[in-house]
């Protein structure tokens, strides 16, 4: 989902990728396989038989406004700098509980975590889009209280998409995009 509104907003916006915990290669795979309808099964395996699709959507590809930086280990105040340093318009991150960030517990280090993006949001003018894991012990459709570790990301966020799998037993089960907060 974030690849292809990543795709999407690059059209016409700045858009800069802060990838915390998958190589930049490996997820220019996805975007590859994303922009071009390839499966990426083909792109990582070395069997993509039409290149003609790859090689058509180059032109399109590179018109993007479109950067992914590996980001491990990274505060929000490096993220901030590189970000206004590309001219950023919409941020991602992927994900913000892997920021590094000060506090005694995980809990204390990501509501710091949320409180300087949002900060960072406010004064910068960049969107932020940070991407988080919800509590994996619940049980049916999640809601906000499934955010993982803070409250605080509730508070903080203007908006907060939830994806929900509705039957994990199947192998092409349905996914549910519910808006929790708008």
């Amino acid at each position: 989902l974030t690849l292809q509104l990543m795709l999407t907003m690059a059209r016409t916006m700045n858009v800069v990728y802060f990838s915390l915990e998958t190589s930049g290669m490996k997820l220019m795979d996805r975007i590859v396989a994303n922009f071009t309808s390839t499966p990426l099964s083909s792109i990582k395996e070395g069997t993509v038989t039409d290149w003609s699709r790859i090689a058509e959507a180059y032109d399109r590809f590179k018109n993007l406004r479109l950067f992914v930086v590996e980001a491990a280990g990274w505060t929000v105040a490096q993220i901030r700098a590189k970000a206004v340093q590309l001219r950023a318009d919409v941020i991602f991150i992927d994900y913000l509980s892997l920021i590094k960030s000060e506090g005694k517990g995980l809990y204390e280090r990501v509501t710091n975590i949320s409180m300087d993006l949002h900060t960072m949001a406010q004064q910068s003018k960049i969107t932020v889009v940070a991407l988080s894991q919800l509590n994996r012990e619940g049980k049916g459709e999640p809601d906000m209280t499934s955010l993982r570790e803070s409250g605080q990301i509730e508070q903080d966020a203007d908006v907060i998409l939830l994806l929900h799998e509705t039957d994990r037993e199947q192998q092409n089960s349905d996914r549910k995009l519910i808006i929790a907060k708008n």
